[in-house]
């Protein structure tokens, strides 16, 4: 029941960003953590998996032009490795193209800075509260 109520919350995130939602919005609606609709972000319009380190710099070299025969010999891997990484890519975000690829990994890139901007401003008003509480009672 659980892993149905994780899926169904993905979901609606997809179904709330395709509207235009902002992620504190969506927050907000759903009663969940900033991180927690980030994570649901960076996990691709169809609820796959998040992509792997791996899939990721294979999709980045992807974007930039380069063939799989190129990235294979960038990454001292061999051509196959390759276009298994891209098939697995392919499968968890609905890319199918490169420039498909682009569009994806950009909404996922900043998703993670959304989410690294959140972490940030929640430690500095953890800070700032500090800092306040320090000069009351001082």
């Amino acid at each position: 029941m659980g892993k149905e109520n994780a899926e169904l919350r993905q979901q609606e995130v997809a179904r709330l960003r395709q509207q235009g939602f902002s992620a504190r919005a969506i927050a907000e609606k759903m009663g969940l953590s900033i991180n927690t609709v980030y994570t649901y972000f960076s996990m691709g319009f169809q609820g796959k998996s998040p992509i792997t380190k791996r899939e990721r710099e294979i999709a980045e070299l992807v974007i930039r032009g380069l063939t799989s025969e190129q990235i294979a010999h960038e990454l001292k891997i061999s051509a196959r490795t390759v276009e298994t990484h891209r098939l697995r890519i392919s499968k968890k975000t609905g890319a199918n193209t490169p420039a498909h690829m682009s569009t994806l990994m950009s909404g996922h890139l900043v998703s993670e800075l959304q989410a690294k901007i959140a972490e940030l401003e929640a430690e500095l008003a953890r800070k700032n509260k500090l800092i306040d509480d320090l000069k009351s009672g001082a």
